[in-house]
Parts: C-alpha cells; structure tokens; sequence
C-alpha cells in the first residue's frame, strides 16, 4: 500500500475521532500520536482545545526508541513556540 494512500486514512480516522483518534503523549500540550502498523508509520499531532483545531507535526518510520524521543522533544519545542 502507498504511504499517500496509508497517510489519507490515517488522517481520515483523527477527522472523523478528533484527539480520541490517538495516544496522548503529553498531557500539557495535547500532543498526541496514531501509529500504524504494516508500515510501522508515527503520525504526530496537536489538538487545540480552544478552537478545536488539529495541527499536524510530522509522520516518520518508525525505526527505534531513541529516534521517537527525539522526535517527540523536537515537536514540543516547536508546540510551545507556535502556540
């Protein structure tokens, strides 16, 4: 399956489910992460609770533990300084 095709439903479920789409990964700030599995896909995304807006960070392969902190640390930083 094409990741535009994977991406398309990914995107498709958080329209339809709001932040109940994914797994919240910081409480202060709302973020929150959909994974797929079959390709291991991270998709990473911000609600807004005061408009009731969804931003979309970032989706990456997933490949280790150490690369998703990392990824996660950077899109808190870029959270707190665009909101």
């Amino acid at each position: 399956m094409q990741i535009k095709t994977i991406l398309t439903k990914m995107f498709d479920r958080i329209e339809e489910n709001g932040s109940n789409a994914g797994k919240l990964i910081d409480p202060t700030l709302f973020l929150y992460k959909l994974k797929n599995k079959h390709p291991p896909l991270r998709l990473y995304f911000k609600h807004k609770l005061d408009t009731n807006e969804i931003y979309l960070f970032s989706f990456e392969m997933k490949t280790s533990e150490q690369k998703q902190r990392e990824s996660i640390e950077r899109i808190r930083f870029k959270s707190r300084h665009l909101f």
